[in-house]
């Protein structure tokens, strides 16, 4: 089995077979995840080393914990954009549900004369 193709659903159950990385839905999920943490950390981070200024060794310490937090969230987009990159070179596109399975979007329902509406 080629290491790029992935399905997800099984073409049985309806379930469309999708060009893409066995690891790219937990990469994107991931970086997701460490996005906003990493935001609702650095809110923090501002008042924390106010009041720990005097304490040098403890400073430098929350800079070596935010640079590895970036390091990690660079290298999880570098991963993503490799991922769908290779998902691309392969001529497939990734569907709605694989979109849907990482961002939470509106369900989709139908409206009066079968026109769609986002809810």
């Amino acid at each position: 089995m080629d290491t790029v193709s992935r399905e997800i659903g099984s073409s049985e159950a309806g379930g469309s077979e999708v060009a893409a990385p066995r690891w790219l839905h937990r990469v994107m999920c991931s970086d997701r995840a460490w996005s906003a943490s990493f935001l609702g950390w650095g809110f923090l981070f501002a008042p924390i080393v106010m009041v720990i200024a005097p304490y040098r060794p403890l400073v430098i310490a929350m800079w070596v914990v935010i640079a590895i937090a970036a390091v990690w969230l660079a290298l999880a987009g570098v991963l993503m954009a490799t991922g769908l990159a290779m998902t691309l070179r392969s001529g497939r596109e990734l569907p709605d549900h694989f979109w849907r399975s990482i961002i939470d979007y509106p369900a989709e329902t139908s409206a009066i004369g079968g026109a769609k509406r986002w809810r």
